[in-house]
C-alpha cells in the first residue's frame, strides 16, 4: 500500500525489480566504451551550469560515474549511493517518483520498446534534500545509457540541472526523442503509470472516480457529482474529506480542497 512506502521501501522494491528483470550473472552491452566515455566528457564540461549527474547500474543495482554531487548538493561523491539518491527525494514526490520509474524500468529492462544509447529520454522535476538540509527543485534527464542486443537497458544516464529552492511544486514527468519530442508510446506509459497508482488503492473506487472527475472538470458541484453518483450530497461530502486526510498523510502537505489534490495528481500524472 502506498500509505506505507518509504524511502527505504522504494529503494527495495526496485532493487527487487530489477533483480527480477535481469536475473543472469553477466549482460553484454553494446555500447562501446569509447561512447560513453565521449558522453562522460562532453557532461564534465557543463557541471559548473549548477549540473551533476551519475549512471545507475541496474544489473549491479550501484551508482557509476557520480560528478558534480559535492558541488551541487553537499554530498561525498564516493559516498553517494542509490540508496542515498532515494533518501533525499522530497515525501511529496516519492510516490510518482516510484510509481513512475518502476513503469519505466518494467517496460525498458524487458525490452518491450526499442531504445538506444542516448536515444531517449525520461524527463521529469524532482525535488531532493541538499546536504544542509534544504530542499532543491532539479530538472532530471534520464538517458538509456547501456544495453544489450536484446533491447533490455543495463544502465541509465541521469542528468540533473537545479531550478531553485523547492516550494511545493509538483513532480512532473514526460518522455521524448533526443528532439525533445513526445515519443509514440508517451501515452500508453503515462497510462500505465495511472493504473499502477489506482490499483495500490491509495484512494477508495468511489474517491478515485471524484479525483478523476475533478482532474479534468474542476467546475462539477457537490449536488452534480452525487448526482452522477447516485448518492447523496453527504456522502460526497465525506469522500472528499477522507481524499483531504489520506493526500496529506501520502504527499506530506494539506490540501484546501478535493479539487486542489485532483489537479495536483494530474499535474503529477497520477490521475
Amino acid at each position: 500500500m502506498l500509505q506505507t512506502l518509504t524511502h527505504k521501501s522504494y529503494y527495495e522494491i526496485l532493487k527487487s525489480q530489477a533483480g527480477r528483470l535481469l536475473p543472469e550473472a553477466e549482460y553484454t552491452g553494446i555500447v562501446t566504451p569509447a561512447q560513453q566515455a565521449k558522453e562522460i566528457k562532453l557532461l564534465k564540461n557543463t557541471l559548473h551550469y549548477e549540473k551533476f549527474f551519475f549512471v545507475i547500474n541496474h544489473h549491479s543495482f550501484i551508482t557509476e560515474e557520480v560528478h558534480g554531487i559535492k558541488r551541487w548538493l553537499g554530498y561525498a561523491e564516493k559516498e553517494f549511493t542509490i540508496k542515498k539518491y532515494f533518501s533525499i527525494i522530497h515525501p511529496a514526490h516519492l510516490i510518482a517518483q516510484m510509481t513512475s520509474a518502476y513503469e519505466l524500468l518494467e517496460s525498458f529492462i524487458s525490452g518491450e520498446w526499442p531504445i538506444g544509447f542516448m536515444s531517449h529520454s525520461f524527463i521529469n522535476t524532482i525535488a531532493l534534500q541538499h546536504a544542509n538540509g534544504e530542499y532543491l527543485l532539479f530538472k532530471r534527464i534520464a538517458w538509456p545509457f547501456q544495453h544489450d542486443a536484446e533491447n533490455r537497458l543495463l544502465s541509465i544516464l541521469n542528468e540533473f540541472t537545479l531550478v531553485g529552492r523547492y516550494n511545493n511544486e509538483p513532480y512532473t514527468v514526460r518522455l521524448a526523442d533526443t528532439d525533445g519530442n513526445a515519443i509514440d508510446w508517451n501515452d500508453e506509459m503515462l497510462k500505465r503509470t495511472k493504473h499502477n497508482f489506482q490499483k495500490q488503492m491509495a484512494f477508495s473506487l468511489q474517491e478515485q472516480r471524484l479525483l478523476g472527475k475533478y482532474a479534468y472538470n474542476p467546475g462539477f458541484t457537490t449536488a452534480e457529482i452525487a448526482a452522477m453518483f447516485n448518492v447523496k450530497d453527504s456522502t460526497v461530502i465525506t469522500y472528499k474529506k477522507r481524499i483531504l486526510s489520506k493526500a496529506e498523510k501520502l504527499f506530506h502537505q494539506r490540501f484546501k480542497t478535493a479539487k486542489h489534490v485532483a489537479e495536483y495528481l494530474r499535474e503529477q500524472g497520477l490521475v
